[in-house]
């Protein structure tokens, strides 16, 4: 029995030593998963506030359409309407309640700034826009297309002034 008892002896330290590595190799691979669940820790954060700016997007759409409404429609309302001033209108529309401003300033006897200022309420998570239009008032602004026509020209546009001899 001791010729069996001696292999036996030899072959414990090849299997011990093989043992090793496949030990090595699980150490490796949990040390390999620390860091790699360590680096999802760090981007946590940032895929938290993906979700959120995702999720806010068709607000700001909303509100991008809606302050393109209202300035076309300050835009084409007469110059004379346009009193100096600031007027606010709170909408309570549950998709995107908010308080818009709307200021009239003369700068000079033909123009004037409109400023359209619309600000989402506190819950909603979408910043305040602005909007800054100048109108200028058509019966005091010079329009070089509408005097070229009435000056008897002809389709060039040229006063006939000589500077061009």
């Amino acid at each position: 029995m001791t010729p069996a008892r001696k292999q036996t002896d030899r072959r414990m330290p090849r299997s011990f030593r093989g043992g090793a590595k496949r030990g090595f190799a699980l150490i490796e691979t949990m040390v390999g998963l620390t860091v790699f669940a360590l680096a999802l820790t760090g981007l946590a954060p940032l895929m938290v506030s993906t979700a959120k700016r995702s999720a806010q997007t068709p607000r700001v759409a909303l509100r991008n359409a809606l302050v393109a409404e209202d300035a076309r429609r300050l835009a084409v309302t007469a110059y004379a309407s346009l009193a100096a001033g600031t007027t606010c209108t709170q909408t309570t529309d549950a998709a995107l309640p908010n308080t818009e401003c709307v200021t009239v300033s003369q700068l000079t006897s033909n123009l004037k700034l409109v400023t359209l200022v619309m600000t989402p309420s506190a819950g909603t998570l979408v910043r305040a826009d602005t909007v800054l239009i100048e109108r200028v008032n058509p019966a005091l602004a010079y329009n070089p297309l509408n005097n070229a026509s009435s000056s008897g020209s002809g389709s060039s546009g040229h006063s006939g002034s000589g500077h061009d001899e």
